[in-house]
């Protein structure tokens, strides 16, 4: 199931020690049909904050895949 839009995802790598938050912010299907989503990612590397904006996209009803 996918997470309601705005809804704070925290993940953590207890063997890297990294850790963030992705955030579904945007919503919709591409040209081929598929559902897609925006989304926020935050990531923590060494005390070190990264932001990326991404677009996700499910094509097996499953898994999702970075699309950019």
């Amino acid at each position: 199931t996918s997470a309601p839009l705005g809804t704070n995802i925290h993940w953590s790598n207890s063997d890297s020690g990294h850790h963030g938050s992705v955030t579904p912010i945007k919503e919709g299907y591409n040209q081929q049909g598929h559902y897609c989503r925006g989304v926020s990612q935050t990531v923590i590397i060494e005390d070190q904050e990264y932001h990326r904006y991404s677009k996700v996209c499910q094509y097996d009803h499953s898994n999702w895949y970075l699309v950019d």
